[in-house]
């Protein structure tokens, strides 16, 4: 079982996401962080903190890693200042952090910055204020919190024509 470290090749991953739960588990603690980044990039019950830690430890992999459910959403206060911008972004959209990530509206990083805006615990005043902000209004626009008129009125000013009403 030791040469799963290596890149599975296509039938190996296809097997990989067969095994049954109890090997899932066992692999999940092996002490080769290999092991336990390629069960979480592969097997659909690999657990959130062995995926989260092969999102900070294998930034290849962190497109793959975003689309997957079992990466954590939340709880991830303790990366809102880390060094590596995508850890903050991912931090951003964190829904259970104590205060809103106002600070990261003015990150270095685009992405960071977008992501804070994206924030659904930004206060509505201020979420609308980045709306006209060039390098935020993506994010904004992104923000659940905002309202379905505001969000109509956005789409009108692109020029997308409206729906017919039913």
């Amino acid at each position: 079982m030791r040469r799963i470290h290596a890149p599975p090749a296509a039938p190996s991953r296809r097997g990989l996401s067969r095994l049954p739960e109890k090997l899932v588990h066992r692999l999940a603690d092996d002490p080769d962080a290999d092991v336990r980044h390629v069960l979480a990039c592969n097997h659909p019950l690999a657990p959130p903190t062995i995926t989260l830690d092969a999102f900070i430890t294998t930034p290849g992999q962190r497109p793959y890693l975003l689309t997957l459910p079992r990466l954590p959403r939340t709880g991830l206060h303790h990366l809102i200042d880390h060094g590596d911008p995508d850890l903050r972004a991912l931090a951003a959209s964190d829904t259970s952090l104590v205060q809103p990530p106002v600070h990261l509206l003015t990150d270095p990083e685009p992405r960071v910055r977008r992501a804070a805006a994206a924030s659904p615990l930004l206060p509505l005043d201020l979420i609308s204020s980045l709306l006209n902000d060039p390098g935020l209004a993506r994010g904004a626009a992104a923000n659940p919190n905002l309202p379905a008129e505001r969000l109509h009125e956005l789409l009108d000013l692109s020029g997308l024509p409206r729906a017919a009403a039913q």
